[in-house]
């Protein structure tokens, strides 16, 4: 079956198309197309070029300034099977069902995509009754932790809305932070606090390339970041995926050279990076991972490797699982929740709250 390319403009939708398409599904189809290019061609049928299936796709081009489009040649239907394949085509799709177990695995692995883009949401029907009916039934489709990070001093605050630092020295603070996915301090910390001083992180935000101010501030902190000796408790100890049963519940270490510490509820935090690709969000604890690299240049070689979780197969790489877990550092660090800046900090200590995020969608 040959493609030809054919202009957006010669393209006749057909008047008495079955299928709607909403605003929405349009620009999810934009999206698609702008992400991985136009890979389905359309079907077009005799002389006028009447569009069989595809309206959507070239609603889509003609909204992202396409004028030329891929299509195959469907002339060799009657005009009663062409009016069919419409329907049956549309209809065919609509039949198929999400695997409810893969689909969100599947979403996890493509880190470097938003896929609500796409229309992969939360799973929310359109219909708002529908969504007002589900919601007064009360039943939980899933819970969540919630993690909580309790700074034991304080050294500095990051005021968000001045983008600026002020000295704030508190001993025995009891101040308390929550997290949904993950909290650092040290490296990764740093780098969320440049980056929220920084006065491009807006202007290229407005160009779609936030990214780069991120991967430019980690290449720089990774330079800057002081390697500390850090201390790490944790308390009420679980195997992770494949190890073996732990010796001990509680375990103290110390480790030199570290550049950060982290404890996360899912795998992925904030660029993609699974620094704990075991985590998961309703098991009750949290999964930690410390870098203590032997020199900078190792930690360059390693940290990519965060991408893909394939990380924590160097030496360099301390990974755990605790109900709580304390983390003590020479020097006041930066410390994030889910990439939000509050303090400076030389103690933290992490654990999930007994109550969870209810679901009811």
């Amino acid at each position: 079956m040959k493609t030809e390319m054919i202009k957006v403009k010669d393209l006749k939708p057909y008047e008495k198309n079955a299928r709607k398409h909403e605003a929405a599904d349009v620009a999810a189809i934009a999206e698609s197309i702008k992400a991985f290019g136009f890979n389905d061609p359309v079907g077009v049928w005799g002389p006028q070029n009447v569009i069989v299936e595809g309206h959507g796709r070239v609603l889509a081009a003609k909204q992202l300034g396409i004028t030329e489009v891929p299509c195959i040649r469907l002339d060799d239907l009657t005009d009663e099977q062409r009016r069919a394949y419409a329907l049956a085509h549309n209809r065919t799709a609509e039949l198929s069902t999400w695997d409810a177990e893969v689909l969100p695995l599947e979403l996890e692995d493509c880190p470097s995509y938003d896929m609500t883009d796409f229309g992969f949401d939360i799973g929310l029907p359109k219909d708002r009754a529908q969504i007002a009916r589900t919601i007064l039934e009360g039943r939980v489709h899933r819970e969540e932790n919630v993690g909580e990070v309790l700074f034991h001093n304080v050294f500095s605050e990051f005021v968000g809305n001045e983008r600026r630092v002020i000295e704030r020295r508190e001993e025995n603070s009891g101040l308390t932070r929550r997290f949904l996915v993950s909290c650092g301090i040290g490296f990764d910390a740093a780098v969320c606090e440049q980056v929220e001083s920084s006065r491009f992180k807006n202007v290229l935000n407005k160009l779609h390339v936030g990214k780069l101010i991120y991967i430019a501030v980690a290449i720089r902190m990774i330079l800057r970041c002081p390697m500390q000796t850090f201390k790490i408790t944790l308390r009420g100890r679980s195997a992770l995926p494949g190890a073996a049963d732990v010796p001990s519940p509680e375990l103290v270490m110390e480790k030199k050279n570290t550049l950060f510490a982290v404890g996360m509820n899912h795998r992925y935090e904030g660029g993609g990076f699974q620094f704990c690709p075991h985590a998961r969000p309703d098991d009750g604890s949290v999964d930690f991972c410390m870098a203590s690299p032997a020199s900078r240049l190792q930690f360059f070689q390693v940290f990519p490797k965060a991408y893909s979780g394939d990380h924590v197969k160097f030496d360099l790489i301390t990974q755990d699982r605790a109900e709580e877990i304390t983390m003590e550092t020479e020097l006041p660090s930066w410390v994030h929740t889910d990439g939000e800046i509050h303090f400076t900090s030389t103690k933290i200590t992490l654990r999930t709250l007994p109550q969870k995020i209810r679901f009811l969608m």
